[in-house]
This record gives C-alpha cells, structure tokens and sequence, in this order.
C-alpha cells in the first residue's frame, strides 16, 4: 500500500512536474490543468497556466467562477487529465513499477473526496485519485500485456531469440541472434524501416510500445516481474 504521495511517489501527485497538454493550452502540472478546468474563460485558463507552482493554481482555482455542472463532471476530467499525465514514458514506467498496491492519497489537510485522512488505524475518504491511478495502472498494464501476446510471446521465445514490441505494431516483433557473427538482426518477416541496435543478451526483452520510437528500440523493464 501507498498512503503518501511523495519522495519516491511524488510522481504520483497532482503537484508534480508533468507538462500536460489540455485543450489547447500547455500546463506545467496535472494541479494546474484541473484547476483551469473549472472555468470555460480562456483567458483564465491562460493565466493559471503560466502561475510558477500548483500551489498558486490551486488557490486561483478556489476563486474562479465555475462552469455549469463542474461537481458533475469534475471525476470525468481528472481521469482525462491523469491519463494524459501518464502518457508521459517516464510517468508510464513508475506508475507500473509500483506493481498491484493500493494507492490513497493520504493528506493532513481534509481531503476526503480526493484522497483519505487517518483516523486511528484506518484511513477515511472517498479516495478518487488513488483510485483513478489504479484505473489507469490497470488500463496500461492490459494495454501492453495481454493474455494472447503473453501467449505468443511464449511460443515465439528461446535462447537465440528477443521478442519486442515497436510503438504503433501491434504485433511482436523477432530478433534472432547469430552466433557466428555475435549480433542481433530481425526476422525476415519483420516490419521494414526499423533500426536495429546491437545486444549481446539471449533472453526475451519486451519494449513498452508506448515510449519508444519506431527506429529507436530501448530495452524497458520487464512488467509486475514476468520472466520469459
């Protein structure tokens, strides 16, 4: 379980670094895009946009007036927004590190719609956000591991093999090793127009499609520690 969202899973906080595109206008943090959503003005939005801290945002965002229905549709833009966040590589791959743990944003300040407080030994609130982050965890961890790829990664892997997987193919792509050469090179019925580094590791590596570029293979970890 994570109950704070800070040091080593800052990165899961609303206030942390994230440069977040929404609509239009560029927003330094997910903090700073929420809290221009609440207005329909675009000037506004604008001068959120460009405070120096989340902090600043968040106070600004309890002195707007709100656009119609916002306590409808506040949820609908906060999993817009943490999925945004997400696409970000770096994001992507913490927030699949942290595995299967229940994530609640514990806080000292009362927030028990969007996260939890402590009350004795049980921790007390609606906890939206963690339990976004965890809808979004579980949309990518599906998303780039699926039982048939898993299967076919099974059946296509051996020891003078790697099987990866390329942003924007859907389907795996193989690698076979050649002893005499020392090198890796890619199947004849790979896609064309990929580069290919050189790895000297006989083992299955999977590449989260998500963050590399099609002519730029880099090994990323293997998720919730499956081994081929």
């Amino acid at each position: 379980m994570i109950t704070l969202f800070d040091r080593q899973y800052s990165f899961l906080s609303n206030f942390s670094p994230a440069q977040i595109t929404y609509e239009g206008i560029v927003y330094p943090t997910l903090e700073h895009a929420y809290q221009a959503a609440k207005t329909l003005d675009i000037p506004t939005r604008r001068k959120i946009a460009e405070l120096k801290t989340p902090g600043q945002a968040k106070r600004m965002g309890k002195m707007i007036t709100l656009r119609p229905n916002w306590d409808d549709i506040r949820l609908h833009i906060m999993r817009q927004l943490v999925q945004l966040k997400f696409k970000i590589p770096a994001l992507r791959r913490a927030l699949l590190e942290s595995g299967d743990r229940f994530l609640i944003e514990g806080n000292n300040w009362g927030d028990t719609f969007w996260g939890a407080v402590p009350v004795n030994d049980n921790w007390v609130g609606e906890n939206h956000l963690g339990g976004l982050l965890m809808e979004e965890r579980l949309r990518i961890m599906q998303t780039v591991l699926t039982p048939a790829l898993i299967e076919r990664l099974e059946k296509l892997y051996h020891d003078d093999h790697m099987i990866f997987l390329l942003k924007d193919n859907s389907e795996p792509v193989e690698f076979v090793y050649n002893r005499d050469e020392n090198i890796w090179f890619i199947a004849p019925d790979a896609p064309t127009g990929v580069s290919v580094r050189q790895y000297d590791m006989p083992w299955a590596t999977i590449i989260d499609m998500f963050t590399v570029d099609i002519e730029d293979i880099v090994v990323a970890k293997q998720l919730k520690g499956w081994e081929l």
